[in-house]
């Protein structure tokens, strides 16, 4: 019997290049499903496509294409930050195809608001209802991008990232396009992955976010927003659990010598 394949969907100025050391490690573990790494109009291998037009129901649509076209029986879904508004489209539109959907570190806003809504414009702390910036949106993009990116890494990784990141768009519309999960299962398992040390996205508000999806399991990781780039082989560890829901959180905590 085949491996249950995984399929990762990267977050705002990333494509599916993010995923590349992760995916590396899970094929060191012995991991023999398909591992597949998409982009998002805009971004990744598809960066000279005009995005703008794309609604997220369109491009969940285009997304799954190329997973049905690769994977023939079910697979665990994987979405870091900004997919956190992709993966429920996803999975609405092809309940059949996902077994599993895991949100990592990932943005939920309310039903009827945007990821911009829920960011806001101020920094963080400034208003309770919204999540804020780590610097000012007024900084220049570099900055900003050092602050939500910088942490963990190295000036070699960090510089890769940046650079990276200056050339990958989401859509527009995507940012402030009001979600939708009416047609969003309950009955599909749904697990979230919340970074402890998350300059974007303070562990209090991925709380929140794990109950508005309704994340039966919650997972801890003592990481920053990036841990595909600066801790691949623990985040490879735990979605192989997760996977296999093998260990759970208990002992993938234990490992890491977190305590709740």
């Amino acid at each position: 019997m085949e491996e249950l394949a995984i399929v990762f969907v990267h977050g705002g100025s990333h494509g599916s290049w993010c995923w590349d050391d992760v995916i590396a490690q899970m094929k060191c573990m012995g991991r023999k499903g398909p591992l597949i790494a998409l982009d998002v109009p805009g971004c990744g291998a598809k960066r000279d496509r005009r995005s703008e037009p794309l609604t997220l129901a369109a491009i969940a649509a285009e997304l799954n294409a190329e997973v049905s076209s690769r994977v023939t029986g079910s697979a665990l879904l994987v979405g870091h930050s900004m997919a956190g508004i992709l993966l429920p489209f996803m999975v609405a539109l092809a309940r059949a195809q996902y077994s599993e959907a895991c949100f990592l570190a990932a943005c939920i806003p309310r039903v009827g608001e945007s990821v911009a809504d829920t960011l806001g414009t101020g920094t963080q702390g400034m208003d309770p209802d919204k999540v804020g910036w780590p610097v000012p949106l007024s900084d220049d993009p570099i900055a900003m991008y050092k602050a939500m990116f910088g942490p963990d890494m190295t000036q070699k990784q960090l510089d890769w990232v940046i650079e990276q990141a200056k050339r990958d768009d989401w859509p527009r519309s995507a940012a402030t396009e009001p979600v939708d999960r009416a047609g969003f299962p309950r009955k599909t398992r749904t697990s979230y992955i919340a970074t402890q040390r998350d300059p974007i996205l303070p562990l209090v508000w991925q709380g929140r976010f794990a109950e508005r999806i309704g994340a039966k399991l919650l997972y801890l990781i003592d990481t920053p927003h990036e841990p595909f780039i600066t801790h691949p082989t623990e985040l490879a560890e735990l979605i192989h659990q997760i996977c296999s829901h093998v260990g759970g959180l208990d002992a993938f905590n234990a490992k890491l010598g977190i305590t709740a």
